[in-house]
């Protein structure tokens, strides 16, 4: 096949906007090795050939494209534009020729930052600043790994600008009812508390990102120095956008009740779109897109497949999401062969993604009311015959209830009885408790505390002083010849005599925090918290001479009983050492 001849197109004021896309040629540069001098030098014997379908568009490819087109420009007054129509591009330059060889260079494309572009807008811009009429050749060179497409116009200035704020106006009403719809739903998934409609709002936010990456608007406005994220953002949202889609048609069709295989291929999709999030930042675009425009037309076909199974069974909502499939795939198919040039550039096959993106979500949101509505019908339904059983059980429960209240009465009563005689017994049992308690710590002889009671509280005072540092005391009271009480007076005497001397102890340690108690035959003891030396040894002192000058009184006789005082004070350095101070009082007592 021989080399396509370059037509000459005549950029003429009589026209502000010029189509050159027909009477473009192209070659492919297969390994990307020639340069600018190498093209344009040998442009007369390089087998151009003519753009598919009037429209530069080659799909995806890892080849470089050199398009050439020729301008005769019959006005330098005007200010001309030359759009690439396309804000997907890695790598694109520009070169201007003029006949007299003055060439200007523009490089561009995603691989810089938005600031870097020639005129800041979303797709690729360049001036037309020509010194004198006549011919001008364009060379662009592109390299991409997204879908190649690069439509030119030569654009007057105000008609760009015109053109310009239209379009930009009609995006700006189709991104505002994509966030009215996500701000309306998500109200009504916070009235309702519907899972459904919580996917829809973050699938209705993602899809707003992913178009407007697709658009280049995001890369201006958004991220406009994210070079990295711009290269990777189409892929990455288009995956969360399948994750979110994925989500509300699980929880929308509940095909985990109505068809568990379709439930579980769903599943997989939606675990490829998680995953996918992850590694998509590793993988180029060149591969993430392709791998993800087959997973959307499996699942795409997969969709409707399962809204019908779902319509068959009675809910009628899934009608809806079965036409919004079936109008994504054939969106999706459109927008596919278009980015291949597989068909003609018309609006329809270049607006086909925003066109599919605001019927589907428009459909989506008919589905979910009409799923809300059916709910409520059905809500209304059970809450009808809730109200009527309720009724029935009402009067039932009344008739139970009367009879209940007699059978009470007489239970009442032999509850009464029983209760009267259960709390009577229980007092009872509390009071020998209480008696049975008091026995094992009280002497029987005395009526002091006995040895075990004495022990447990010298443990409590000496940790107690422990942690405060306060000085604690001990007393150890000893009846000298005690033996011989019993032996010379009997064995009633000699208990008379411990009675009298515990009753003495007991009148002279009178503080609450203070406990007297026998602790062996003929010994007492004291433990008097917060006393110091010489309290003690004014006690042990009154003690003696008490006893010395008040002989017992036995009825028959009196016997003078000395004791023996064995006192101790200390100030706790250790936990759990009582023993010190018990062995210091025995030591004073002589017993050492």
């Amino acid at each position: 096949m021989g080399a396509a001849p370059v037509h000459q197109v005549s950029i003429s004021t009589d026209i502000n906007r010029h189509d050159i896309n027909p009477s473009l040629v192209f070659f492919e540069d297969t390994k990307g090795q020639l340069s600018f001098s190498d093209v344009y030098q040998d442009r007369r014997s390089i087998p151009w050939l003519r753009v598919p379908n009037g429209m530069p568009s080659f799909g995806f490819s890892t080849s470089t494209y050199w398009i050439y087109a020729s301008l005769d420009i019959d006005s330098t007054d005007t200010q001309w534009y030359l759009n690439v129509d396309n804000s997907q591009l890695r790598k694109l330059d520009v070169y201007l020729i003029e006949s007299s060889g003055k060439t200007k260079v523009f490089q561009t494309g995603d691989r810089f930052e938005f600031s870097g572009r020639p005129l800041q807008y979303r797709t690729f811009l360049f001036p037309l600043d020509v010194s004198k009429r006549g011919a001008l050749d364009v060379l662009v060179r592109i390299e991409s790994p997204y879908p190649l497409r690069a439509p030119l116009f030569i654009v007057e200035k105000d008609r760009f600008l015109q053109d310009a704020v239209q379009t930009e106006l009609a995006y700006g009403v189709l991104f505002g009812f994509l966030v009215v719809m996500a701000i309306y739903n998500f109200f009504i998934f916070l009235a309702t508390q519907e899972v459904s409609y919580l996917f829809y709002v973050f699938f209705t936010i993602s899809s707003a990102l992913f178009l407007g990456a697709e658009l280049g608007f995001t890369f201006q406005y958004l991220w406009p120095s994210a070079i990295s994220w711009q290269q990777h953002s189409v892929g990455v949202l288009a995956c969360l956008t399948m994750l979110f889609s994925g989500l509300f048609v699980l929880e929308f069709l509940q095909l985990r009740v109505h068809h568990r295989i379709l439930h579980f291929l769903l599943w997989v999709f939606v675990i490829y779109s998680i995953v996918m999030l992850f590694v998509g930042f590793m993988l180029t675009p060149f591969y993430l897109q392709q791998i993800n425009s087959a997973v959307v037309l499996l699942v795409g076909v997969l969709v409707p497949v399962a809204s019908v199974i779902v319509w068959r069974k009675g809910q009628k909502e899934a009608g809806y999401l079965a036409v919004a499939g079936v109008l994504y795939v054939m969106g999706i198919m459109i927008m596919i062969a278009h980015r291949q040039g597989l068909i003609p550039s018309v609006a329809v096959s270049r607006y086909t993604l925003e066109i599919g993106s605001a019927l589907e979500l428009t459909l989506l949101s008919f589905a979910l009311a009409d799923k809300l509505k059916r709910k409520n019908s059905q809500r209304l339904i059970l809450d009808q015959q809730a109200r009527d059983v309720r009724s029935r059980v009402l009067v039932e429960q009344e008739f139970a209830l009367e009879r209940e209240r007699v059978s009470n009465e007489r239970l009442e009563k032999n509850v009464k009885v029983r209760t009267e005689r259960l709390h009577q017994a229980l007092a009872e049992l509390t009071a020998v408790n209480h008696k049975l308690e008091e026995m094992s710590t009280i002497d029987s002889i005395t009526g002091l505390k006995n040895q075990t009671s004495f022990f447990e509280r010298l443990k409590e005072e000496w940790e107690r002083a422990y942690r405060d540092q306060t000085p604690v005391a001990l007393l150890l009271v000893s009846i000298d010849r005690y033996d011989s009480i019993g032996d010379c007076y009997g064995h009633v005497a000699a208990e008379e005599s411990l009675k009298v001397v515990g009753q003495m102890l007991r009148a002279l340690i009178t503080r609450p925090a203070d406990v007297v108690a026998r602790v062996e035959i003929a010994m007492f003891g004291a433990v008097l918290p917060n006393t110091e030396k010489e309290g003690i040894e004014h006690l042990a002192l009154e003690i003696e001479t008490k006893l010395k000058s008040e002989p017992i009184n036995l009825g028959v006789c009196c016997i003078s009983v000395s004791v023996g005082c064995g006192a101790a004070v200390m100030v706790p350095q250790e936990v759990g050492d009582s023993e010190l101070l018990l062995d210091a009082a025995r030591v004073q007592l002589g017993f050492g």
